[in-house]
């Protein structure tokens, strides 16, 4: 991201930063499958799959807030239509 704010900006695409956006919301949603799996199945507590997703939730809120930093570097917003 450093790299991105500094240099010039036709060295990027926004298109992969997307791509990786996309990559952890499906990683984000399939953990929390999982975990919710665990704890039904008494393999985790309620409590630690709570903090858990915790975690992964505020991780997910990063990635948003670079997405949103590249797109205000690039003036560019996301389509409605990519998803």
């Amino acid at each position: 991201m450093c790299l991105m704010l500094h240099g010039p900006r036709s060295r990027y695409n926004l298109d992969d930063i997307y791509t990786v956006e996309d990559d952890v919301n499906s990683l984000r949603d399939s953990l929390h499958e999982k975990t919710i799996r665990e704890i039904n199945d008494h393999q985790s507590s309620y409590l630690v799959g709570t903090l858990y997703m915790d975690i992964i939730c505020e991780m997910e809120r990063l990635c948003d807030s670079v997405v949103n930093i590249a797109e205000a570097r690039y003036s560019r917003k996301k389509s409605k239509s990519y998803s």
